[in-house]
């Protein structure tokens, strides 16, 4: 049979699978963290690049409503102007109106 020799022999064998299967082992450990902390690294800069594009759109928003508001000013001016003018208008025909009744009537 293998006497005392034989069951030392298996064992080496045996101790060197359990120590391989074991490295194995923490190394897909150690390859799946070093996954996960790379994925969330990345996950992240993603999140920073969002919040990124969105300054830039809040910021280009913000200008064109800017811009919007001051046309809004300035056609509210010039409107303002046109109704000025359009009461202007209004005295004058009511004026030439008027002479034109007092010629008739004189």
């Amino acid at each position: 049979r293998g006497g005392v020799g034989g069951p030392r022999v298996a064992l080496v064998p045996m101790a060197s699978a359990a120590k391989l299967i074991l490295a194995l082992a923490l190394s897909v450990v150690m390859v799946l963290l070093w996954g996960a902390l790379t994925s969330n690294r990345s996950h992240e800069d993603h999140i920073r690049v969002i919040e990124k594009e969105k300054e830039e759109e809040n910021k280009v928003f913000g200008n064109q409503l800017s811009n919007l508001e001051g046309r809004i000013k300035k056609l509210g001016h010039e409107l303002e102007e046109e109704r000025e003018k359009a009461v202007e208008r209004e005295k004058i025909i009511k004026e030439l109106q008027d002479k034109n009744k007092n010629k008739a009537a004189g």
